[in-house]
């Protein structure tokens, strides 16, 4: 039986002329007729049995699919006809009538909803349409109407004659309606070409009546086994979701617009879907999108977005909230923990971190042992008393500059209604930024009801939400509510990072403008000469691709009884970062990314030999790199499950 089917897929699969060879071998012939499904029209569903899956799911029928595929059996069976109708099959399954006309009803709708055009063929047909006699030739137990409607959605018209086998009662499988089409159409089996999928029904039945034929195939899922199954979906979901990137996705050689779409794209539509679905149950009243990263979320969102919540994009970052909390009597050590920098950092980043330029305070920084190259292990700062003594002589301006930006940050903050039920919506991890804003909100005696909504939710978030009895939720992972989850993104979160940029820096603090208060950005990490960088050309493709699917799938998802779990629609992200190719690295692994103002990179190793003879560099580029999976992967290039070897290297750390 296995091998059965493993012929039978390299039947189908089997294609007797390039796309890109068709108008040469068309030529000569006065009509080319071409079959409709799997080769003018696919489906978005592996099988199209996968239809009756979710008709099952739809009206709550358990193995609907294998009653209605019992059903067609019976009806070919009974049926001394040579093809039957759907009105046949549904004859055979055993429900009350009224339920019988609601499922064939929506079955025939879901064909429709489920049809999409081959965009392989589609310009190939066009061209015929100009140069030849155009017909359709297809076995089909659908309607009439039902298969024009489904032509017309994909734009296929033009055609001279739509040949139906439950219309003439002739089938391509058995050779008749071949012989059908030439005595309708007066023509010699020398003068047709037929395109089609199936090996049997459409080469060699019409080769068998001396009609010349094309095999194409019929369904190669081209990124069928580009993304691991990583968290076990259902398969049905998992398969239809593949099939839909395949039918859709551009064509075009561009890598970072296929990643967008196949990738970020599902991301993006399962988040602001389920983003959509807790605000509408929780009765939110305003949505606010926290810069940088909610910007391509808030786009998103727009995309799909039928409920009548206000939203708006909420320009803030963790150093335009965090600083003003300096204004308030705060111990050496509360400042220091609350710093916002790399593990190993510079003097340049903490004083930034606490609101001032280290540039003015050149003689200091000097005069305590510090100068501006100088590495500084952030967990030291506290037990440093060289830092201690610094930090004393710049207290006094540390404090004073809180106090101006604490009272433009809350002139910013009176510009939104915060009496509404609020949902923030940003990429996630500690959610510092929702407990800065809680508090500024509260020190000038705002109460506000504030539910953050975030990609993903790190164990750091138990500490700045959960403790302070913030409300808050993760969609692809989520630590603080569920002790269970995993921190996902961890070994490849500069990637992950990455897709969400907006194209400006990053809000440093607030200013007045005609009495507006408005963001003061830094400038933009990513240009470069007043031109963009190239990785931030290619993550304007990816969000572009993103946002496309998004629209594409928000129709065809609301159409079918499709799962909203997260797993799903993250899984193609999480399988690219965790099990990237060669290929994957070299795309994204040149990326630079700027940590706090310093510049490092996604995945760009130096050699081997070099690190053999220089292992302490190692451990630092290792270290600086913000895919460690993908940094692995291009330095050793071995089949090997990387994600294991980071999981030991990341608890050694973690024990030191």
């Amino acid at each position: 039986m296995a091998l059965k089917k493993l012929v039978k897929k390299m039947l189908e699969d089997f294609q007797s002329v390039p796309f890109d060879k068709l108008q040469e071998k068309v030529k000569g012939y006065s009509v080319v007729s071409f079959d409709i499904f799997d080769t003018l029209v696919k489906r978005d569903v592996k099988d199209p049995s996968d239809v009756f899956e979710y008709l099952g799911r739809i009206f709550n029928i358990q193995n609907f699919r294998q009653i209605r595929q019992d059903a067609e059996l019976k009806a070919r069976k009974r049926s001394i006809k040579n093809e039957i109708s759907i009105a046949d099959i549904y004859s055979e399954i055993n429900f009350n009538d009224d339920l019988k006309d609601k499922i064939l009803k929506k079955e025939l709708q879901l064909e429709i909803d489920v049809s999409v055009k081959n965009k392989k063929l589609i310009e190939f047909y066009n061209y015929c349409l100009d140069e030849f006699d155009v017909i359709l030739v297809s076995d089909m137990y659908l309607p009439h109407d039902t298969v024009k409607e489904i032509l017309n959605k994909c734009g296929i018209k033009g055609y001279k004659k739509l040949y139906l086998s439950n219309d003439v009662n002739q089938t391509k499988a058995e050779g008749s309606l071949f012989q059908f089409v030439l005595s309708d159409l007066q023509v010699k089996p020398c003068d047709i070409v037929h395109i089609g999928n199936s090996f049997k029904a459409d080469y060699l039945m019409a080769m068998k009546n001396k009609i010349h034929a094309i095999k194409i195939n019929t369904n190669k899922l081209y990124l069928h086994d580009r993304y691991k199954n990583c968290f076990k979906v259902n398969l049905l979901d998992f398969s239809t979701l593949t099939k839909f990137i395949s039918n859709h996705s551009c064509v075009v050689n561009d890598d970072y617009s296929q990643f967008g779409y196949e990738v970020f794209g599902p991301l993006l539509f399962g988040f602001v879907n389920w983003l959509k679905i807790e605000c509408k149950d929780k009765n939110v009243e305003q949505i606010l999108f926290l810069s940088r990263d909610g910007y391509i979320i808030k786009k998103a969102f727009e995309r799909i977005d039928d409920c009548e919540i206000s939203k708006s994009y909420f320009e803030v970052s963790r150093r335009s909230l965090r600083v003003p909390s300096y204004c308030n009597s705060m111990s050496y050590e509360s400042v220091v923990s609350s710093l916002s920098v790399p593990s190993l950092t510079n003097i340049i980043q903490i004083f930034d971190s606490l609101g001032l330029n280290a540039k003015c305070y050149k003689d200091a920084i000097l005069a305590n042992g510090f100068d501006f190259n100088m590495h500084i292990k952030r967990d030291n700062l506290i037990s440093d008393t060289n830092f201690k003594k610094l930090f004393e002589e710049i207290q006094f301006d540390i404090k004073s500059n809180a106090i101006k930006e604490n009272t433009e940050l809350l002139s910013y903050l009176k510009q939104f209604d915060f009496s509404l039920k609020t949902a923030i919506v940003d990429i996630g991890w500690a959610g510092s930024m929702q407990k800065y804003l809680v508090d500024s909100l509260n020190s000038i005696g705002i109460n506000s009801d504030i539910i953050g909504y975030y990609v993903g939710l790190t164990k750091k978030s138990k500490v700045n939400l959960k403790r302070n009895k913030l409300k808050a939720f993760g969609y692809s992972f989520d630590c603080m509510n569920n002790d269970c989850d995993e921190e996902l993104e961890s070994s490849f979160i500069g990637l992950f990072e990455t897709l969400f940029l907006e194209q400006k820096g990053s809000v440093m603090k607030y200013y007045r403008d005609s009495g507006i208060s408005k963001a003061v950005r830094y400038e933009y990490e990513y240009n470069y000469d007043g031109e963009l960088m190239p990785e931030a050309s290619a993550v304007i493709k990816i969000q572009n691709a993103a946002l496309d699917f998004v629209s594409d799938f928000n129709h065809f998802y609301k159409n079918l009884s499709f799962t909203s779990e997260s797993d799903l629609y993250f899984n193609n992200l999480y399988s690219f970062g965790v099990f990237p190719s060669l290929n994957n690295v070299d795309t994204f692994g040149w990326f630079s990314y700027f940590n706090c103002g310093d510049k490092v990179y996604l995945a760009k190793p130096r050699s081997l030999l070099y690190y053999i003879l220089h292992i302490n560099k190692f451990k630092t580029d290792l270290y600086d790199s913000q895919w460690k999976i993908g940094f692995m992967k291009k330095l050793l290039k071995l089949p090997f499950n990387y994600e294991i070897l980071y999981s030991y290297l990341r608890n050694i750390s973690n024990k030191n």
